[in-house]
């Protein structure tokens, strides 16, 4: 008689116990979303126990540096990557580039040095070809490659003036490193 008791009291302890769990995850707070288009990518942003203004300031920070980013089109703005790869000039960049690019050199530099930010030329030359439902030939790749090695780029913080200097003709895409950074 006190078996089955006690097998009862541990299933009514059970079930109480999950039921207590599933109300306790249920939050009558619905999550904000909101769908946007930044980086030539789909951003869903999906926030909890947040306010409009989080995200708004999240698309405001993305917008920020999609628009810095952006190697297809110019800024009114700011000096964006189309500007930076329009001169081989010392050009003054934001704050929030220089410091942008100089993760991205940290990057390079320790941990990933087969990642190259001065791919601009390949990828949009691979781009195109894939429009064309062609494959780019190893000439053209190679004859890219080459301008990749011998091309650089050079930030610099002087008196809190922050500047970059691309060098060669290779070009900056910065696409891949702006969707995670």
């Amino acid at each position: 008689m006190s078996t089955l008791k006690l097998k009862i009291s541990r299933k009514t302890l059970l079930i109480s116990g999950v039921f207590s769990l599933l109300m306790a995850s249920c939050n009558s707070n619905l999550p904000i979303e909101s769908m946007n288009y930044f980086f030539d990518t789909f951003v869903n942003i999906r926030l909890y126990n947040a306010k409009d203004e989080n995200i708004k300031d999240i698309k405001k920070i993305l917008s920020l540096y999609d628009e810095l980013t952006d190697n297809y089109k110019t800024s009114s703005s700011m000096n964006n990557v189309f500007k930076i790869n329009e001169t081989n000039n010392k050009i003054e960049i934001s704050k929030e580039a220089y410091e942008m690019f100089s993760n991205l050199k940290t990057l390079e530099n320790n941990f990933a040095p087969y990642f190259n930010p001065l791919i601009g030329n390949l990828s949009k030359l691979w781009k195109a070809s894939l429009a064309k439902k062609e494959v780019l030939s190893q000439e053209i790749i190679s004859a890219e490659l080459e301008k990749i090695q011998n091309s650089s780029y050079e930030i610099s913080n002087e008196n809190n003036h922050y500047f970059i200097q691309r060098n060669g003709e290779a070009q900056l895409d910065v696409g891949a490193f702006a969707k995670g950074y």
